[in-house]
């Protein structure tokens, strides 16, 4: 598992342009300054653990997933469930349904 701040800078945008806000919205939301936000964004500048636990907590993801890429839940018709508990959801979704 590798930080590359590339990718990690362009999930930090993606997720920051699918809510709308600006660079300095976001900026002033986790306590960094406009220009540090937007070095983190191009990948010219790491984010610190706790910048990136902040970030994950305002986006509501995880920090694995803001940090690395990998998400530890899934979107089920609008709800985040666990990876390791999908099957169990789907089969008590189709007992209700059936």
């Amino acid at each position: 598992m590798i930080y590359d701040l590339k990718e990690s800078g362009m999930r930090i945008k993606a997720m920051r342009k699918s809510k709308g806000i600006t660079q300095e919205k976001l900026a002033e939301e986790v306590g960094l300054s406009l220009e540090a936000i937007s070095k983190i964004e191009r990948g010219i500048r790491g984010a610190s653990v706790e910048v990136l636990y902040d970030i994950s907590r305002y986006f509501d993801t995880e920090m694995e997933y803001v940090a690395f890429g990998i998400k530890k839940t899934v979107d089920f018709y609008g709800i985040e469930v666990p990876k390791d508990k999908l099957e169990m959801v789907k089969n008590v979704v189709k007992a209700i349904v059936e």
